[in-house]
């Protein structure tokens, strides 16, 4: 009776060509967990980025469009700024309230869900929350904001519809100074001690 080779015993069986088809979705399973794991950071930014999305538009539609605020201005009505003017005070007023909601809401989620995990430089919280607040001012204030506001007022968009093409400016500015300014990974690989405000 031959014994078996070694090298046969060492070599994989393969699967018969009938059993592909239900190895694939376990396979495409497994790859989209291992993409989601190697980029969990993004995706838990890109979740937050989209909560804040969220609360804007529903402050928007709630302050802008039902005017259930009636000691806000009439849409419309417009107010001299001093530099400048704006054709409807409400617009503004709703856009500029909307933001600082979800400014404020998505640096919670980012602090405490985002980039929790991260071994980032220490600050204390007050800190990063001004850091933040100017980072905002940039892409949320200034890219989004503008974006609303001028296209509602000068091309007649309406704003929920507005509101997407600031967006994709504004996410690509927030991820690289989030990630790699504000939770800054520390470069010793040290934790952070966040839970101590930082």
């Amino acid at each position: 009776m031959d014994k078996p080779s070694l090298a046969a015993a060492a070599t994989p069986r393969r699967a018969p060509v009938w059993a592909l088809p239900l190895r694939l979705p376990r396979t495409a399973v497994e790859l989209a967990r291992r993409q989601l794991e190697k980029h969990r950071t993004f995706v838990k930014f890109s979740a937050v980025g989209a909560i804040g999305y969220v609360i804007y538009l529903a402050l928007l539609f709630v302050m802008y469009d039902r005017e259930v605020f009636p000691f806000l201005p009439a849409k419309g009505a417009g107010v001299d700024l001093l530099l400048f003017t704006h054709d409807d005070s409400l617009l503004l007023i709703t856009t500029l309230i909307g933001t600082q909601l979800s400014i404020i809401a998505v640096f919670a989620g980012h602090n405490l869900w985002t980039f929790a995990d991260r071994q980032s430089v220490p600050r204390p919280l007050w800190l990063r929350f001004l850091q933040f607040q100017g980072r905002a001012l940039v892409s949320t204030l200034g890219i989004l904001t503008v974006a609303v506001n001028v296209l509602t007022l000068a091309a007649g968009v309406h704003p929920t519809l507005a509101v997407p093409v600031g967006l994709v400016t504004a996410f690509v500015w927030n991820w690289v100074l989030d990630s790699r300014v504000i939770w800054r990974p520390r470069p010793d690989g040290r934790p952070s001690g966040r839970g101590a405000g930082g």
